[in-house]
């Protein structure tokens, strides 16, 4: 029975420790706090400080017409040497006065809400 209880201890803790932590990389805060959310219910960890992170994901967002304020956006993982572990599709929305203008959390919330959890599961 002891056996038995320090294997389950044993597991237990090494599989706590290899919890990969992410740093994200978001200009806009509620789009940060859109994609960490994901991640932490996903069961990661997330690190404000780059040099103690295993992955970045970076959010990047650009203007594809002004005519009609429409913007384009995806979220990239990146592994500590900067090679590309994953990508997410480009998310297309309009900065509208329901999202106050600003497309950014709109795109990141789709990306989160459609596509964070299998570019997870590619770090596993």
């Amino acid at each position: 029975m002891k056996k038995i209880l320090i294997l389950i201890v044993t597991v237990t803790i090494s599989l706590a420790t290899k919890a990969q932590t992410f740093y994200v990389h978001c200009e806009d805060t509620k789009s940060r706090d859109i994609i960490e959310n994901k991640v932490k219910y996903e069961g990661f960890k997330v690190t404000d400080d780059k040099q103690k992170a295993d992955y970045t994901l970076e959010c990047k967002i650009w203007q594809t017409s002004k005519i009609n304020s429409m913007y384009k956006g995806d979220l990239t993982i990146l592994s500590i040497d900067g090679r590309e572990i994953a990508r997410s599709k480009e998310v297309r929305r309009g900065a509208v006065a329901v999202n106050g203008y600003n497309a950014s959390s709109n795109i990141f919330g789709v990306i989160a809400k459609k596509e964070l959890a299998a570019m997870l599961k590619k770090v596993k």
